[in-house]
C-alpha cells in the first residue's frame, strides 16, 4: 500500500488590523496575541514606533487604541533629510544595514530636501547616517523627534 503524502501546511498570513496611534493618526498592526499587536508603521505621534508590541483596547466604535507598550525594539525614530534623490537608495540600504527601518519618504522638490522617516534600535545611529553620507542635518533637527509630519515642515523654518 502506497503511503499518503502529507500536505504541507500553509503558513497562516498574519492578521492585520487598522488602529489609532493617537487622535489624528491611524496605521497598521499585526495581531500577535490576546489584545497584543505589533506596530507595522513608524507613527508620527502617539509615542509608538515600528515593531513595538502594544497592549490594546477597542472603543465603542470598534477602533483599536494603544494601552501600553509591552516590548520596544526601536526606541529611536526620526526624519533623515537628504539633499538629492541620487543618495536615497544608499541611505535606505545603510539604515537597514545598521538594523533600522525606513518608510514614509518623499523626494526632494522645489529646492527642498527629501525626507525619509526612520526607526533605529539604539541611539547614535541616526547621526551615523548623516556622518556616513556627509550630509549636514537641519539646524533644528533632533535625532528622536518626528512629532510633526515632515510634509508639513521645512527644515530651517
Amino acid at each position: 500500500m502506497a503511503k499518503k503524502k502529507k500536505k504541507a501546511k500553509k503558513k497562516a498570513e498574519p492578521k492585520m488590523v487598522r488602529m489609532k496611534f493617537d487622535e489624528s493618526e491611524t496605521g497598521w498592526a499585526e495581531v500577535v496575541g490576546d489584545r497584543l499587536v505589533k506596530i507595522c508603521n513608524i507613527p508620527y505621534g502617539g509615542g509608538l514606533n515600528i515593531d513595538d508590541v502594544v497592549k490594546v483596547r477597542a472603543d465603542d466604535d470598534g477602533w483599536i487604541w494603544p494601552v501600553r507598550v509591552v516590548e520596544r525594539s526601536m526606541p529611536v525614530r526620526t526624519v533623515i533629510w537628504y539633499p538629492d534623490a541620487s543618495v536615497f537608495q544608499d541611505i535606505a540600504n545603510f539604515i537597514q544595514k545598521v538594523g533600522g527601518k525606513g518608510e514614509g519618504a518623499f523626494g526632494p522638490r522645489e529646492g527642498k530636501p527629501g525626507a525619509l522617516v526612520a526607526a533605529f534600535p539604539r541611539e547614535g545611529l541616526a547621526e551615523d547616517v548623516y556622518d556616513e553620507f556627509r550630509i549636514e542635518p537641519p539646524e533644528d533637527w533632533s535625532p528622536n523627534d518626528i512629532s510633526v509630519d515632515p510634509r508639513d515642515w521645512t527644515p530651517g523654518q
